[in-house]
């Protein structure tokens, strides 16, 4: 009792205002660090990895996604820059995604064992929804044509491609 009574002795207080001022000079500087990690970026976006060395981070945009869709160069001769693109991905099979067409490709790439133009479309996600590497399926719209003429499409470039090599 007269130990309590008497209370902390002078070395003890002094040790625990030594232990508090350690620690308050160690949350000093943590606070410290972490003002100094804090980066400035010239764009807005998303941080999507973080290095130790060469890029310390790499920071993407993902309000407009950018999707490429492997097109046929037999159907080249209905698309065009600023047609009408409607996707949808697998991860979400219920949600359509609308855009437009970008850009075509100059040249020609091997895709599936057989030759494609990459064409190029601005698709908003605004609900960050989409990610780089998603799959789907997407259509361009390139105006109404007849029955006649979906139908005789093939014959007809057929026939002005191949018979044509023939004369």
């Amino acid at each position: 009792l007269k130990i309590l009574q008497a209370g902390a002795k002078k070395e003890e207080i002094e040790m625990s205002r030594a232990e508090i001022n350690r620690l308050e000079a160690k949350d000093k500087f943590y606070k410290d660090q972490i003002a100094l990690s804090d980066f400035k970026s010239p764009i807005s976006g998303i941080v999507t990895s973080v290095r130790p060395a060469g890029n310390l981070l790499s920071i993407a945009n993902y309000d407009t996604i950018r999707v490429l869709m492997p097109v046929s160069e037999k159907d080249l001769d209905v698309i065009q820059s600023g047609q009408k693109v409607k996707a949808k991905v697998r991860s979400f099979p219920w949600k359509t995604f609308y855009g437009v067409v970008t850009r075509i490709a100059y040249q020609a790439e091997q895709h599936k064992s057989r030759q494609v133009f990459l064409v190029t479309s601005r698709i908003d996600n605004s609900e960050l929804l989409l990610k780089p590497g998603m799959t789907g399926q997407a259509k361009i719209y390139c105006g109404k044509r007849s029955i006649a003429y979906l139908l005789l499409r093939r014959i007809i470039r057929w026939i002005r491609v191949e018979v044509w090599s023939w004369f």
